[in-house]
């Protein structure tokens, strides 16, 4: 079994953890997302960069470097993330956003933590490294985005 076909195993759902993800883990998901996309198979991979750039795009109408967890919940992201691929949102469409959410902080791009207000905050640590070429802008042109994100440092 190649590398590229354990981490679909691996992300069925039923394997995360608390634990932090393997730099080598992180690297095979990341051929897993690349492979997605440039295949053009499977759907998981798109809703993970539409999260992103919902984050993104959240960060930078607050301060460019952080947004609150509650502005990108399930519920309110849902038909964004689910647009022109199924006609409504199903379901699972919280566990789908949810596993999405987890990916990206497994993998180091965005991170969490509470403020001082004890709520709970949405930090952006770098960028997609998996996309394809223009994809960035695209993104950016297609939830509006104008303004930069400032990332932090470390997971």
């Amino acid at each position: 079994m190649d590398n590229t076909r354990k981490a679909y195993f691996w992300n069925s759902g039923k394997m995360y953890s608390k634990r932090p993800w393997t730099q080598e883990h992180i690297d095979t998901q990341r051929a897993y997302f690349e492979k997605e996309r440039t295949e053009k198979k499977g759907n998981f991979a798109e809703f993970v960069v539409r999260m992103y750039y919902l984050i993104y795009k959240a960060c930078v109408e607050n301060d460019g470097s952080c947004c609150k967890a509650k502005e990108v919940r399930p519920y309110r992201v849902k038909d964004e993330i689910y647009e022109g691929i199924y006609d409504s949102p199903d379901h699972a469409f919280r566990t789908v956003i949810n596993d999405c959410t987890e990916h990206l902080k497994l993998m180091h791009y965005i991170g969490m933590r509470k403020n001082e207000k004890g709520e709970w905050m949405i930090y952006l640590n770098r960028p997609l490294d998996f996309l394809l070429e223009g994809e960035h802008e695209e993104y950016l042109k297609k939830y509006g985005i104008t303004g930069q994100a400032h990332f932090q440092s470390g997971p």
